[in-house]
C-alpha cells in the first residue's frame, strides 16, 4: 500500500507527493504520542486495579486475623487508595486521549490545508503554462469562429445556458472546442489530446494515495 501510494503519486503530481511525505511525519508523531501515552497509563491502571483486588483478596482469605487485630478500617483505607489512584489514572487517560486526538487532527487538517493550497497553486501554474504554450489560435478554427474574445461561448461549454461571452484569452482556452491551452489539439495528428495540465482530480488522487500510503506504515508497525 505504502509503495502503491508513492508510485501513483509521482506518477501524477510529484511536487505534491514530495510535499505530503515531508507532512506525513508530524501525523505519525502525533499518533504516536497518543499510542505511547495511553498505554502507559493504561498499563499503571491496570496495576492499581490488581493491587486493589489483590488487597480485597488478602482480606478475605486471613479474614480471621484482619478482625482479631481490628484491621478492617487500614484495609478498606489501602483499597480505596488503589481505587483513587486508578480514578486518576482513567483521568489522565482521557487527557491524553483528548490532546492526541487533538493533535492528530490538528496536523491533519493542516496537511489537507497545505496540500490542497500547493495543489490549486499547480493547477494554475499549469493552466498558465500550457495557455503560453499552446495560445488561442489567430485566426481561429473554421469549424469554431466563436473561439475569440469577446465569442459567443458555445453550448458545450457553457452548461447554464445563459449567453456568456469569452472575456479573455484564457477563458477561450479554458473551452475544449477552441484547441488551445490544455485542450491543444496537434494539427498532425487527428486525434484530440490533452496536454499536461494539472487537474483537481490529480490533485485529490495524489493527496489521498500517497497519505493513506504513509498510513500504511504505522499501521504495519509492530504492537
Amino acid at each position: 500500500m505504502f509503495v502503491g501510494g508513492l508510485i501513483v503519486g509521482f506518477i501524477y503530481i510529484w511536487q505534491l507527493c514530495l510535499v505530503i511525505i515531508a507532512l506525513s511525519p508530524l501525523i505519525g508523531f502525533s499518533g504516536y504520542f497518543m499510542a505511547k501515552t495511553m498505554s502507559q497509563i493504561v498499563t499503571g491502571q491496570l496495576e492499581s486495579y490488581a493491587q486493589a483486588g489483590a488487597i480485597a483478596e488478602e482480606s478475605f482469605a486471613l479474614i480471621r486475623t484482619v478482625t482479631a487485630f481490628g484491621l478492617q478500617k487500614d484495609r478498606i483505607r489501602r483499597y480505596e487508595v488503589e481505587l483513587e489512584s486508578a480514578a486518576a489514572k482513567t483521568t489522565k487517560q482521557g487527557f491524553a486521549t483528548g490532546m492526541g486526538f487533538g493533535f492528530v487532527m490538528f496536523f491533519f487538517f493542516c496537511s489537507y490545508a497545505i496540500a490542497f493550497w500547493v495543489g490549486a497553486v499547480l493547477v494554475v501554474n499549469s493552466k498558465t503554462d500550457a495557455q503560453v504554450t499552446y495560445p488561442l489560435p489567430s485566426p481561429p478554427p473554421a469549424e469554431h469562429p466563436y473561439c475569440v474574445v469577446g465569442g459567443i461561448v458555445p453550448p458545450p461549454c457553457n452548461p447554464q445556458g445563459t449567453n456568456l461571452t469569452f472575456e479573455t484569452a484564457a477563458d477561450a482556452c479554458g473551452c475544449p472546442l477552441c484547441r488551445c491551452g490544455c485542450y491543444y489539439i496537434n494539427s498532425t495528428t487527428e486525434f484530440n489530446y490533452e496536454t499536461s495540465c494539472t487537474s483537481g482530480g490529480d490533485v485529490i488522487l495524489t493527496f489521498f494515495s500517497v497519505l493513506f500510503g504513509c498510513f500504511a506504515i504505522g499501521q504495519a508497525a509492530p504492537r
